[in-house]
């Protein structure tokens, strides 16, 4: 929750450690079927927490209720939820027993005889300890050989505590990869059971039962349950489709809270039933992840979130109403080529404001670079056709093929009456999918292309002219240090696609020829080569897009040369300002350039247009364009004000990354940490002074990247090139 240890690891993984929460259930008695009527429903809960106080744990108490141990410095508060209201009890023992040295408090647990047992870390020796007392006594520090271990990580990091049954104190060691089991009364250890590999605490790899089995995922996929007590084997648990979340149990069902909701299965049986799909909670929010689940006496369930970015958690409530339909009567269907975070979560907030609908997102379930040309034809022809969904996301789409042909809803009274009520980046609200002044799309939020490093490549950059003049006069240039093919590829045609394509979309020949020609020479300038292998292809899935350049980092070796990035949040900023700050440089637009993300359209077909127009409203609400998420910026002007103060947050202080990018024989190691606020207000300020959109038409990129590939690798010359592609453009238009 709100504490965290700071851990670095190499190579692009960042690990930012939240404090434990433990997972609690209880029996439950199952509800009677009832098909066609009554399904889950969500409801919050407040947390009791006081102002500056966080939680450690959330688990059960020995009554079965749900049980929240908070903190505010050494001191600690037990909240126990009863009967629709919180009781605080303050707990004094912890203060007490370390009052010379308080402790960085990580988890806590409530046994059935009311002993309270503490994982904490000694803040000086940086060790965890163990330590338990009762509400009116005096607590006991307890001395567990085990956590002063010393293995070639350190002593043991703990993620988790857990008590069962018998007493025995669980420790998941996240740095050994095994679940360690102490007697409470030796504190010897009486079990070790290997488990997968955890990259931080919050991921839980226990979870214990009412009937004292406790589930320990030992492989991937697989949890293994054990007796309390004895520790005897008692059968496995498969989770599907390598599904990761908090478990329950009340005796006879192990239930899973995770992204994809809550499902039910039976030890030994690989089927699971969906009692609730993600899409229709919190749990499918991507702002949310699920740290810890306590059960009713009713098969409910109250989920602890954490949201960790904001620092923040939420209590969600999740009960069997038999009253209301199994479906919500109305239906909403958005679509896009490739997930959207801030869709995701409008539709989490949207079902939950209007229980009356169900909004269904669909997707080609590929990546922006992955989609075909054939997927873009099949919705073509679905919405020429007259179906397809209500509202469209338009990116990577033939927006002006759509507009033209009448497919999508006029937005433009609809953009009006939200720039009436708030501020926002109207010149992105306007300009991004409009024809003869009228709006037909507008961006949910936005990326920021940068470009940085040496000065007169930068102006060299402006136009094929310029950077033929360049290259002419060194012809030997690199222009940008080393970079693969594809990066070189996409990034020039980007930055020359209106001196190529004309507003008709027709192809200038020659201009292209002279582009192609200028890609090959700077590849064998760059090494491209060299970058080539599988190494590389699945080392840097996670930057796709034309200003993503793969050995970007080169550009500490070739300081000559120039870098560029494309920056969707706060933290994606990190390693390019890292870079800068060393290079003593400064990021510059790249001709004023903005890649719209999530450009919402309505077909003109729709049958629910007044539902569409709301869903389309909600998604520039403050309530989501402020949600902190990585896929962009938001164009709400209130909410772009508040997005540098993500780097003051808890989570950007305990958040580091390093970055290792081997060029050959060399190996250039990057160490970053958040922006700075400054930083930060001058990318705001160059964000609002964007008025270019990136357009990329998937269908004419993927005519283009294929063509230009067979001529880079030496099979047609650029004049074949420059004539297929502008061969098959013509047919698409024409389609």
């Amino acid at each position: 929750m709100k504490n965290r240890i700071k851990q670095t690891l190499a190579f692009i993984l960042a690990l930012a450690l939240t404090a434990g929460l433990l997972t609690g259930c209880g029996k439950g008695d199952t509800k009677d079927d009832n098909a066609g009527k009554g399904r889950y429903i969500e409801k919050d809960i407040e947390l009791p927490f006081k102002d500056g106080e966080g939680g450690i744990s959330f688990s059960k108490s020995k009554d079965g209720n749900p049980l929240l141990f908070g903190s505010k410095g050494p001191e600690v508060n037990r909240y126990e939820y009863k009967d629709g209201e919180w009781k605080e009890t303050p707990v004094k023992w912890i203060a007490e027993l370390y009052q010379d040295q308080p402790p960085y408090l990580v988890d806590m647990e409530e046994t059935a005889d009311g002993t309270q047992v503490l994982l904490s870390v000694n803040m000086e020796t940086q060790q965890f300890q163990l330590a338990r007392g009762k509400e009116g006594g005096a607590g006991e520090a307890l001395d567990a050989a085990y956590l002063k271990q010393e293995t070639e990580y350190g002593t043991p990091m703990v993620a988790d505590l857990l008590v069962d049954d018998a007493g025995n104190y669980w420790l998941q060691d996240i740095y050994q990869q095994k679940v360690v089991i102490l007697s409470p009364d030796t504190l010897e250890t009486v079990s070790e059971i290997q488990t997968i590999q955890s990259v931080s605490n919050s991921e839980k790899l226990m979870a214990k039962g009412s009937d004292g089995m406790v589930a320990v995922n030992t492989e991937e996929g697989i949890y293994t349950l054990y007796q309390s007590g004895s520790l005897a084997e008692k059968g496995t648990l498969k989770q599907e489709n390598g599904e990761h979340g908090q478990l329950c149990s009340d005796g006879s069902n192990w239930y899973t809270v995770s992204e994809d909701g809550i499902s039910r299965k039976q030890s030994g049986n690989d089927i699971s039933e969906i009692l609730m799909e993600g899409s229709m909670g919190a749990m499918g929010s991507p702002v949310n992840s699920p740290v810890s689940v306590v059960m009713g006496d009713k098969e409910d369930f109250y989920v602890l979130y954490s949201q960790d970015k904001a620092g923040t958690n939420l209590l969600e409530y999740y009960v069997f109403d038999p009253s209301i339909p199994s479906v919500p009567e109305k239906t909403l269907k958005v679509f896009g080529l490739s997930e959207n975070d801030t869709v995701r979560q409008a539709i989490i907030r949207f079902q939950k404001k209007h229980t009356d609908v169900k909004v269904e997102f669909n997707t080609s379930g590929k990546t922006a670079g992955e989609v075909s040309t054939d997927d873009i034809r099949t919705l073509n022809t679905e919405l020429l056709g007259g179906n397809g969904a209500d509202v469209l996301l338009l990116d990577g789409l033939p927006v002006d093929s759509y507009i033209e042909k009448g497919m999508l809803e006029d937005l433009t009274d609809l953009a009006d009456d939200l720039m009436g009520q708030d501020s926002y980046l109207e010149e992105m609200l306007k300009n991004t999918a409009q024809s003869g002044g009228n709006i037909y799309g507008m961006p949910v939020k936005f990326k920021i292309p940068i470009l940085f490093g040496d000065e007169e490549v930068k102006a060299a950059l402006e136009s094929i002219d310029t950077l033929q003049a360049y290259m002419d006069a060194n012809p030997e240039a690199s222009v940008f240090g080393v970079a693969d093919y594809d990066y070189i590829r996409n990034f020039l045609f980007q930055l020359y696609q209106d001196e190529i394509v004309d507003p008709d979309g027709k192809i200038d020949q020659a201009r292209l020829v002279q582009l192609l020609e200028l890609e090959s020479k700077i590849s064998v300038n760059a090494r491209a080569a060299e970058f080539e292998g599988e190494e590389y292809n699945t080392s840097y899935e996670y930057a796709p897009g034309p200003f993503n350049n793969i050995m970007g980092a080169g550009i500490m070796k070739y300081p000559d040369a120039v870098s560029t990035e494309e920056i969707s949040s706060v933290q994606n900023m990190m390693l390019p300002y890292a870079m800068m700050r060393e290079l003593n440089v400064k990021p510059s637009a790249v001709q004023n350039m903005y890649n719209p993300v999530g450009v919402v359209g309505i077909n003109e077909s729709s049958g629910v247009k007044d539902l569409a127009e709301d869903f389309v409203k909600y998604l520039f609400s403050e309530e989501i364009q402020s949600a902190q998420l990585d896929d962009g910026f938001p164009v709400m002007e209130s909410a772009m004000k508040g997005v540098a103060a993500e780097v003051d947050s808890e989570y950007a202080n305990s958040f580091s990354m390093m970055s290792s990018t081997r060029i050959g024989d060399d190996t250039v190691e990057i160490s970053a940490t958040y922006p700075t606020v400054e930083e930060v207000d001058h990318l705001m300020e160059l964000g609002h002074s964007l008025t270019k959109p990136v357009n990329q038409d998937r269908i004419v990129w993927n005519i283009y990247q294929e063509t230009t590939d067979k001529y880079l690798e030496g099979s047609i010359d650029a004049t074949k090139a420059a004539e297929t592609i502008a061969q098959k453009v013509d047919t698409y238009l024409a389609e």
